[in-house]
């Protein structure tokens, strides 16, 4: 029997093989999906502790553990059961999940029984070590198969996920760039009030429709255990004061009374991930403005005190508290709030809307924070959510009692860096798209940019290869990725192999990291995701097109040779939802 577990006291079964129907008498879907029972009420009560503590023995030295015990089966009969296994770790550290497998040995255990009892029984032990010698082998083989299995239909998810985001987002970086086109330019005060609806309207909706492909890679890559939060210190209350400044104005629009507040001092800075923290925060005061028509939405922080190991000092938390008077929720839809692609109920999909994805990633994201997510709710009352995330360290850290208002401002004061509003020198777009090629050539020359466009890699490689030779260069080339003939990544390549040394932006609808990886290993300088944010994408172009060392060439007929080195920059382009998209892809 193989499995994959979490590392707690009810060792909650993530995956477990065919093998268990045999050795527990009950269906995997038992043990995992529908949580009939955890394994560790399958084994028996005075094994429990002594199988969980000397898995945390192994856990704590990396190494492999091995484990015998009982296993009691719906009939009352005891099985014996043999476990092999060890901790699956991330990158940085952190314990991901168990992994191993479990064979029934108690035939093993009756042998040795009966060779205590009589040498006569000698001859059938042999033959019930040979038979469980048999199981084993056609174990390892189960696990071999399972493993082959699982890697086809991780990357067969992985491709489809990826095609799934490119394919979409697209079209939309068209469809949302000419709806911003259509609300920026020309005299909207002359304009049917309807003509204008109808274009925030495609907007809004478009914007929607990213959120819910954003989701979806969130959760895949959560579930492949590829997603990575990073830890670094920032401040709980500039990251709130991002969610108060953006949820404001929504709940102003329902007529919500709309607080935050801060009943006691609070670290200045904890060590956590305020992009994560942000998205779990934002989701959740988005749900309470949602489903609240009247009354209003309040947010509350404090830091709090959890009990640690007995003897040990209690760990500090940071406790986020988002109270609403909508609509609520009773004990049987509280029991399913957190199953991915649920919601209370079918009328509150249909009122509402929403993939109900949010609040799964979120309280798994939280358990990524060092927390987790307690909820209370009451029908027609309202809902409490309280997020608690570890702050980290606090020794040394002073605790203030913030202004949430002198934050904001100074979020925004004067003093940050201006935003370049111009652009100069010339531009090779690289792009087969004619729409976008109307979009990004429309944006880059109202910024002031004398552009080019190419609509193949081939061609993107002559014009680039042919404007250096003129001693006109292009002080950038923005590098569509997916093109007919010649695609991005071959063109970028090319052009290095030929000792190109300019700026090259890669230009793509692919948004996970190993998409970006890929580009900046062909040579790229930086990527840039699509559909584009405009004032991310103009500040990205302006930054290198800003850049007046000429680029360098080996000349042509030298037989010299350029090998392009891995650019140290890594880019943190927005994805569609605003947040730098840190993660690792789906496996």
């Amino acid at each position: 029997m193989v499995y994959r577990r979490a590392n707690d006291r009810a060792f909650t079964m993530e995956f477990i093989s065919q093998g268990c129907v045999e050795l527990t008498g009950y269906a995997p879907s038992a043990l995992t999906a529908s949580r009939e029972r955890s394994y560790a009420e399958v084994v028996h009560p005075d094994d429990r502790d002594r199988v969980h503590g000397e898995v945390q023995a192994a856990v704590a030295t990396r190494s492999v553990y091995q484990l015998i015990y009982r296993i009691v089966r719906p009939d009352g009969r005891e099985r014996w059961a043999s476990e092999q296994g060890r901790g699956v770790f991330a990158g940085d550290g952190r314990l991901v999940a168990l992994e191993g497998f479990v064979t029934d040995i108690t035939a093993r255990k009756d042998a040795e029984e009966a060779l205590h009892n009589s040498n006569a029984m000698l001859k059938a032990a042999v033959e019930r070590e040979k038979r469980a010698a048999i199981q084993l082998e056609a174990a390892m083989q189960q696990l071999r198969a399972a493993t082959h299995e699982a890697q086809a239909a991780s990357q067969s998810k992985s491709e489809f996920l990826a095609n799934m985001s490119h394919e979409i987002r697209t079209p939309m970086t068209a469809i949302l760039g000419y709806a911003d086109l259509l609300l920026e330019e020309g005299d909207l005060q002359r304009a049917p009030a309807t003509r204008v609806q109808a274009i925030k309207t495609i907007r809004r909706n478009g914007e929607h429709l990213l959120s819910i492909i954003n989701d979806i890679l969130d959760l895949s890559k959560i579930e492949a255990g590829k997603l990575q939060v990073e830890t670094i210190s920032c401040s709980p209350m500039q990251v709130l004061a991002d969610v108060e400044s953006m949820m404001r104005v929504r709940a102003a629009a329902k007529g919500l009374e709309f607080t935050v507040t801060c009943p006691a001092p609070v670290p200045e800075r904890i060590r956590t991930d305020p992009t994560r923290l942000r998205q779990i925060l934002l989701n959740l005061t988005s749900n309470a403005v949602k489903f609240t028509d009247r009354g209003s939405v309040r947010i509350a922080v404090r830091l709090i005190q959890r009990e640690a190991c007995p003897g040990a000092p209690p760990e500090p938390l940071m406790q986020f508290e988002v109270a609403d008077t909508g609509i609520g929720m009773n004990t049987l839809q509280l029991s399913e709030l957190f199953e991915p692609f649920s919601q209370a109920d079918t009328s509150t999909t249909r009122r509402f809307g929403g993939t109900g994805l949010g609040l799964t990633i979120s309280r798994r994201l939280a358990h990524m924070l060092g927390g987790r997510i307690e909820v209370e709710s009451d029908p027609g009352v309202g809902s409490t959510f309280r997020v608690l995330i570890a702050t980290g360290p606090l020794e040394g850290v002073p605790l203030v009692a913030p202004d949430l208002a002198l934050i904001r401002a100074a979020s925004t004061s004067p003093e940050s860096p201006p935003r370049r509003d111009t652009l100069g020198g010339r531009i090779l777009l690289a792009e087969d798209g004619p729409d976008n090629q109307r979009l990004v050539t429309h944006l880059l020359r109202k910024a002031g940019a004398d552009v080019d466009v190419a609509e193949n890699g081939r061609v993107a490689v002559e014009k680039a290869l042919g404007a250096l030779q003129a001693g006109r260069p292009f002080n950038v080339i923005l590098m569509d990725m997916q093109m007919p003939e010649v695609d991005g990544y071959e063109a970028t390549r090319q052009l290095r192999r030929a000792g190109y040394r300019g700026a090259i932006v890669a230009l793509t609808a692919h948004a996970m990291s190993a998409d970006r990886e890929r580009c900046l290993h062909a040579g790229c300088d930086d990527f840039i995701s699509k559909p584009i944010d405009r004032r991310h994408f103009l500040d990205t172009v302006a930054r290198y097109a800003g850049d007046t060392t000429p680029p360098r060439m080996a000349r042509a007929g030298q037989g010299q040779s350029c090998h392009w080195p891995a650019p140290a920059l890594r880019a943190t382009a927005p994805t569609a939802g605003g947040a730098p998209d840190a993660t690792a892809d789906i496996a």
